[in-house]
This record gives C-alpha cells, sequence and structure tokens, in this order.
C-alpha cells in the first residue's frame, strides 16, 4: 500500500496511535478486551498481529503531545501532555505541528513501520478497546494518554494506509480524491508503510532470523531447509558436510547468535527426524568434545525427514555459557542410540570473554560486574546490610571474587529478576544469573563462599565457578597437587547450615576437592548443577561434585551431576533423606564413582534409615566410572557398614560395576536394592591405581547385608577392598 503525504497524514496517523495509546474523551484509557483486534479472533490472527508490532511508543512521546497542543491553539501549555510520556522533553522542544511534522511525514511513518518487539513481546496477547467514536472528526476530542505499549493489527496498518492515501481532502477526514493529479501530490514521495515481504524462499530472513516452516535463514537469506543433493558420488560416506554458517571466534556471556551448518545423507536410508530429547532417531549432535553443551542444547532436532540423495540446512541458535574462557564447538548427525554418523564439521575455538560494566548492587553499593575487579568487598557489604532474613537480590554478571563471602545469618541471595523462574542458571535457554567466578589467584582454606553455622540461607540462581584451568598455576593449584589441603580447590563449604538451599544453582569447575562441601541437616538442593569440577587424570586434582557430608532429611532432586572428576554425588549419612531424579554422569572424563553413599572413614554416621536413592539416571559411556553407584565405604577403606537405606528403580548404564554394595547395611538394618534397570558390564576391567580385576553388573560383597526384594539379583559377589 503507497501512501501519499500531504498535510493531513500525520493528523488522521497521531489521531490513531493516540487512539491505540490508550486515549479516551474522559481520559479513562483502554482497557483490554475488545475492539482493534477483534475479541472474536483466533490466536492465529495474533500471529500475524505480531508482525505489525510498531514503534508507538515514540510516536507518543514526539507526535501526540504537539497534536494535541497545535490542536487546542496552544503551544505553550505543556504540563498537562508532560506527565507520564516518558520524554517530556520531546513536548518541550517542539514548536509546532506545522513546523515538526507537516514538513516531515517520512518520519511518523518511518516511526510507524519500525518494530519495537522488545517492549511490546509482553503484550502479545492483549486486545484493546475499539476507537472513540468521533476520532475520525477533523477537530478531534481532548485525549489524554497512556504511554504503555500497545500492539497493533496488520488490519489496523491497512486502515492507516488507505486513510492516508484517500482521504487527504481539506475537509473532515473520510473525504475521497480520485487521483494524485487532484491532491498535488508528488507520487514520488509515496511511502509503502508495509515491511518488505519476508520468509519465503530466496526472500530474506525475518525478525529474528526466521523463515517460513520449510524454510531456514542462512547468510540473512531463506533456503530450503531439505532439498535434492549431488554431493553423495559413488563412495560417498553415510553423512556428507557441504558448509556452515560458521560460528564467531569471541562470544560474550549469553550472547546469542545463530549459525547453520548443511549436510547431506548419502546413507541410503531416509533420516527421521526426532525431538531432540527422544530415545531414538536422527538428530543434530555438538562435538568438540562430543554432546557439548556450553552453547545451549547438545542435541539439535533436524527440520524434517531427510530422504537418502537429499541435503539439510539445520539452524543452530547458540548461546553462549556465563563460564568465561575458550570452549570447543563442532557438529555432526548422529542416530540416538545407535552411533554417530562419519562427517562432522571442522571444529572451532570459541573465546567467552566479559566485559567490565558498573552496576548497584545494593542501595550505595557498585562493582564491576563484568570481572574486571574484585567486587568481593562488595557483595560482602551488601550481605551485611541486608537484615535476617532478608532477600538480597543482586544483578546478573560476572563479579570477581578474590577474597572469601560469608553469610552468618538466614538471607536468601538470588539474581535479579529470576524470582519464581524454573530454569535453572546453566540450562539450555537459561536466565542471566549472578556468576561469582574465583580470580586467578584466589587461595581460601575452605573454599569462596561460606555459609556458616546460622539456618535458612538460600541460594537462587547463582553460579559459584571456580575457573580451574585460569587457575593451573596458581599457589591454591599447588596445595591441591600436594594433597596436604584440597580445601584450597573448594568452591564452597558450610559448617552446620541448618535448612539451607541450593536452587537452580550451580557449582563448577573446581580446582580441587569439591564444588560443594556441605554439612547440616535439611538441605535442599534442587534443579541445580556441578558439573567440570577437578581432573580425574592428574594425582590430587580429583573433585566431587556435591559433598554431602552429612544431613538428614535431606532433599536432593533434579539436579545434574556431569564430569565430576572423582565422586558426582557423595553423601555420609542422611536419615529420611531423598536423591531422587537426578542425572549423574561421565561424559568426557572418568571419575571413582558417579553417586556413593558413604561414611568418609567412619567421621561420619553412615545412617541411611529411611533414607530413598530413586528414580535417578547414572550414565558411565565407554567404562568411564569404576562403580556407578557405590554403596559402602570398603573400596577405599575398612570403616563400619552403612546403616540401612532404600537404592530403586534407578537407570544405572556404563560403570565397570553398575551397582557395588561393599560395606552396605547391617544384619539389624539392611540396604534395600531392588527394582533397579542395570545395563551390561564386562567381566574383567582396569581400575585406578589396581590394574585388573574381576568385576559385574550388580556385585554385593560378603560383608554386605542387601535386601534385593523382588530383584534384580546380585550379579556377582566380588571382595574389592580398597582398590581403587
Amino acid at each position: 500500500m503507497l501512501v501519499r503525504r500531504s498535510p493531513l497524514i500525520p493528523r488522521l496517523l497521531i489521531v490513531m496511535v493516540l487512539a491505540l495509546l490508550g486515549c479516551t474523551e474522559n481520559g479513562s484509557g483502554l482497557h483490554p478486551g475488545r475492539g482493534i483486534v477483534d475479541a472474536g479472533s483466533d490466536s492465529d490472527r495474533m500471529d500475524s498481529v505480531a508482525s505489525s508490532l510498531l514503534d508507538a511508543r515514540s510516536v507518543a512521546n514526539d507526535v501526540a503531545p504537539n497534536f494535541v497542543k497545535d490542536s487546542a491553539n496552544d503551544p505553550t501549555s505543556s504540563s498537562d501532555v508532560d506527565a507520564g510520556i516518558g520524554d517530556s522533553a520531546s513536548v518541550r522542544d517542539a514548536t509546532s505541528l506545522d513546523e515538526q511534522y507537516l514538513g516531515d511525514t517520512g518520519s511518523v511513518v518511518d516511526s510507524l513501520r519500525d518494530l519495537y518487539a522488545g517492549d511490546l513481546a509482553p503484550f502479545a496477547d492483549t486486545r484493546f478497546e475499539a476507537l472513540p467514536a468521533d476520532v475520525a472528526a477533523d477537530s478531534p476530542p481532548d485525549l489524554s494518554f497512556d504511554t504503555r505499549p500497545i500492539i497493533m493489527a496488520d488490519a489496523l496498518v491497512d486502515a492507516i494506509a488507505d486513510l492516508t492515501a484517500e482521504s487527504v481532502a481539506d475537509g473532515p477526514a473520510g473525504a475521497q480524491l480520485d487521483s494524485a493529479e487532484e491532491t498535488g501530490v508528488d507520487e514520488s514521495l509515496a511511502v509503502d508503510l508495509r515491511p518488505p515481504p519476508c520468509g519465503a524462499e530466496g526472500q530474506a530472513c525475518c525478525a529474528n532470523d526466521e523463515c517460513q516452516a520449510v524454510f531456514v535463514c542462512t547468510a540473512n537469506s531463506c533456503v530450503e531447509a531439505v532439498a535434492p543433493s549431488t554431493a553423495c558420488a559413488v563412495g560417498a560416506s553415510d553423512a556428507v558436510f557441504l558448509t556452515e554458517q560458521a560460528p564467531p571466534s569471541s562470544m560474550t556471556p549469553w550472547q546469542k547468535v545463530r549459525t547453520t551448518v548443511t549436510f547431506a545423507n548419502c546413507s541410503g536410508k531416509t533420516w527421521t527426524a526426532a525431538d531432540p530429547v527422544a530415545p531414538a532417531g536422527f538428530k543434530l549432535g555438538t562435538r568438540n568434545p562430543q554432546d557439548n553443551d556450553a552453547w545451549g542444547s547438545a542435541r539439535i532436532a533436524l527440520p524434517a525427514d531427510v530422504p537418502s540423495g537429499s541435503q539439510v540446512t539445520i539452524a543452530i541458535p547458540l548461546q553462549a555459557t556465563p563460564l568465561t574462557g575458550r570452549w570447543g564447538y563442532g557438529l555432526g548427525i548422529l542416530n540416538e542410540g545407535v552411533a554417530w554418523l562419519t562427517a562432522f564439521s571442522p571444529s572451532h575455538i570459541i573465546t567467552v570473554e566479559a566485559t567490565s560494566a558498573t552496576a548497584t548492587l545494593c542501595p550505595g553499593v557498585q562493582a564491576d560486574i563484568g570481572g574486571g575487579v574484585s567486587a568481593s568487598a562488595q557483595i560482602q557489604q551488601c550481605i551485611d546490610n541486608t537484615p535476617s532474613g532478608g532477600v538480597l537480590e543482586l544483578p546478573a554478571g560476572i563479579y570477581r571474587i578474590t577474597s572469601e563471602i560469608a553469610v552468618n545469618k538466614p538471607l536468601t541471595l538470588r539474581t535479579s529478576g529470576t524470582d519464581g523462574s524454573q530454569v535453572g542458571c546453566l540450562d539450555p535457554s537459561a536466565p542471566r544469573c549472578v556468576v561469582f567466578r574465583a580470580d586467578d589467584n584466589l587461595n581460601l582454606p575452605r573454599g569462596f563462599f561460606r555459609p556458616g553455622t546460622t539456618d535458612h540461607v538460600a541460594l537462587d540462581h547463582i553460579v559459584l565457578d571456580g575457573d580451574r584451568d585460569a587457575r593451573l598455576s596458581s599457589e591454591a593449584a599447588a596445595t591441591c597437587a600436594s594433597g596436604t589441603n584440597n580445601g584450597a580447590g573448594f568452591n564452597a563449604s558450610t559448617s552446620g547450615c541448618v535448612a539451607c538451599s541450593f536452587l537452580y544453582s550451580a557449582s563448577v569447575r573446581a580446582l580441587c576437592g569439591t564444588g560443594f562441601e556441605w554439612l547440616g541437616a535439611g538441605a535442599t538442593i534442587d534443579h541445580s548443577v556441578f558439573e567440570f569440577n577437578g581432573d580425574h587424570a592428574t594425582t590430587n586434582m580429583w573433585s566431587d561434585g556435591l559433598t554431602l557430608l552429612q544431613s538428614d532429611n535431606a532433599i536432593v532432586t533434579n539436579s545434574r551431576f556431569i564430569d565430576n572428576s572423582d565422586i558426582g554425588l557423595i553423601c555420609g549419612g542422611g536419615q529420611n533423606a531423598v536423591f531422587r531424579n537426578n542425572y549423574i554422569a561421565q561424559v568426557h572424563q572418568a571419575s571413582f564413582a558417579a553417586l556413593m553413599l558413604d561414611n568418609f572413614n567412619g567421621t561420619t554416621s553412615g545412617n541411611f534409615t529411611g533414607a530413598t536413592v530413586s528414580g535417578n539416571t547414572v550414565m558411565c559411556p565407554g567404562l568411564l566410572c569404576d562403580f556407578a553407584i557405590e554403596l559402602g565405604p570398603h573400596p577405599w577403606y575398612l570403616s563400619a557398614n552403612l546403616i540401612g537405606g532404600t537404592v530403586k528403580q534407578n537407570t544405572v548404564v556404563g560403570g565397570k560395576f553398575n551397582i557395588n554394595a561393599e560395606g552396605a547395611g547391617t544384619a539389624e538394618s539392611p540396604m534395600v536394592v531392588t527394582g533397579n534397570v542395570l545395563g551390561d558390564s564386562p567381566s574383567v576391567a582396569d581400575f585406578f591405581g589396581c590394574g585388573a580385576h574381576a568385576a559385574t553388573a550388580f556385585n554385593v560383597s560378603p560383608d554386605s547385608h542387601v535386601d534385593v526384594g523382588a530383584g534384580p539379583a546380585a550379579t556377582g559377589n566380588i571382595t574389592q577392598h580398597l582398590c581403587p
């Protein structure tokens, strides 16, 4: 639709925008429910509305005040329109409607055309009342306004275009003119109100790099997602890498970019597309290293089934990890649960770097949240200033930690804006979180975050980052390697924190020792991540993910323990504790055990009466766990047996021993181990420091007391004392 510029066009545009902004005769505003977007229309209609989001705020701030003033013939009385406009300077600085807008209608049209998706997105399902009945009159009503963002339907865009193109007479709005000759308007000044077409094959990509369903955006052009290929020559491998839109060499934490990759299917069979979390089907997977989740999900669905002889272009939404450093990136096609296909995209290294920025942490206290200079003192000051039982919300960012952060009173520490969020800090599509990152030279006796002997301390959407690789030359690393004090490598530890919690948070990249050492009844760890802690291949640089020394009534649920180098999740005693629905895996490095119930050589109770370990998934592909689940201390030390506990309905795959009960249960309080789904184990395997030993899927040693209930029965009764 072409819109001719003429002196009446701004008036018509302004009136309609004012009405949408909430203007009624009595200043009562518009209310959700009826009107411009028909209340009877369906949700599909709203999808089309999304393509017509406009920058009405700019028009309200700049155009509307001057129009009202001009209509009232009072260019100086701006006080009644300044209130609530947001940029009142634009009202005071404007001289008159004639001077500022009649000569530059194009700026008004451009403002209407510009999208303002960020502010308007929260209103995507809002309906508004109809325009006032007299809005089309030549003299508009005395309008007051509400500056909230609005949604303008595509039908309204057409209406504005029709009105401005046809209603240019010097009389009541709506008078019709037949031609440009009658108006005296220069056709060369015509302006197209509608955005250019996008999203179809060969067209530019739409907002957010979107294309229509069967196309994908690459290099800002929409191409067929699945198309015939000429790459499958005789002898070609099952998959052939063709091209990619490569990622940038550096990104900032949480930065989002889109890349693409194209593979040809030369396998002789169709690649059947599957949901990313489905247990079978063809998918795009991350490499360098394999199953790398630093950029979001490690699996991406194919856009459609891909017949043999076709090529597929896949859009990859990347979100940079908040963990600074060098990270690998690569891609390949796999048949989930079967095998990776033979071709991969090129490997890349992307450096994630933070940029210094200053923010207010609490009243009167500012700090760098880009990791440039230490923020430890400011964080501690804000904690100290928060009343007992209060909430301290810090802005998301990277906080360089150079000294201990202590909490000695009930307090919730949370990333601002995440209250109620059920997405964790390291989940795909994660919110921005507070990241406490250890300084390169940090050297403390028991970690940098220290809840003391107190109660009800909650960490909500907080990341504790030991930044291990950056600290390998530090004094703390030397202390770890010597074996004299692995506390120098801890991220965090508590010393009697009762009813404390770690929610939607993470503890990662500990130098050695543990991601979090926890002592205190009633611990709650939910939807959190313990990942990349320690190095299994270097003596004394091992690290647990979570070391729960003793916690009766503990709840550890819905959390991920990935690639921790000593034990992923270990507990030394917890009556009535619950360990449920956790995912514990060794993907890129080995561990002594993924999950262990212990008594730390008799220094903790080892009492698990009433405790349950259920519904967990333990994965150790490539025999990366000596023991996938270890029940009892005797592989390491010959202290007393554990007391009670139930281990049931877990899925355990890939361990040299999938379940090893050695020092588990007593005659009076046997441990119940039943209903678990176990993968195969080898009959002989190499164990760290012990060489080749017999192995089996479910071992119950002669010194254990285990009730297998309805089964499965034990597959061996091997004694594996003091090894590894």
